[in-house]
Order: structure tokens, then C-alpha cells, then sequence
């Protein structure tokens, strides 16, 4: 008996120092009531050569003719960039 309410002291200390560290939310899910929705970090982009989505953030940039492009690997930049010197 006297190990299951040890056992119980542990497992509540633990739990109250995870929440210290983690803020209130830890181990509660945010059901948004109250709460400000979760930001979105960043948006999708279309790849102009292979038409594939991705984040934006995670895209090969390349500013042709004024216009900024986005492309999903460095293989599809230099294939649009070929493709575009070559009609």
C-alpha cells in the first residue's frame, strides 16, 4: 500500500513539473473555446513545372521576368529554367 501511494506522489510530481515546463496546455487539448485558433506558418505553393504543391517555406526560389517562382526541388527549377530557353 505504502508503494502504490509512492507510487501515485511520483507520478504526480512528474506530471506537475511537465506542466511547469510546458506551459498550461500540457496535457489538455485546446478545443479552441476561448482560445485563438492556431496559426497557419506558412502557405502552399504550386510548383509551376511539375504542378506539385508545397510549403512555401520549404520551396527553391527563382525570380524570372519580375515574377517570383517556387519550385518544389532544384531538379524541376532547372528543368522550367531549360524548358523556358529551349522552345
Amino acid at each position: 500500500m505504502l508503494r502504490l501511494i509512492i507510487f501515485i506522489g511520483i507520478i504526480y510530481a512528474a506530471y506537475r513539473i511537465g506542466k511547469s515546463w510546458q506551459g498550461q496546455n500540457f496535457f489538455s487539448i485546446n478545443k479552441g473555446k476561448g482560445h485563438e485558433a492556431r496559426q497557419i506558418n506558412d502557405i502552399m505553393v504550386k510548383d509551376p513545372f511539375c504542378n506539385t504543391y508545397f510549403p512555401k517555406k520549404d520551396g527553391f526560389h527563382l525570380k524570372r521576368n519580375g515574377q517570383n517562382l517556387y519550385f518544389c526541388s532544384t531538379d524541376c527549377r532547372d528543368k522550367y529554367i531549360a524548358s523556358q530557353t529551349n522552345p
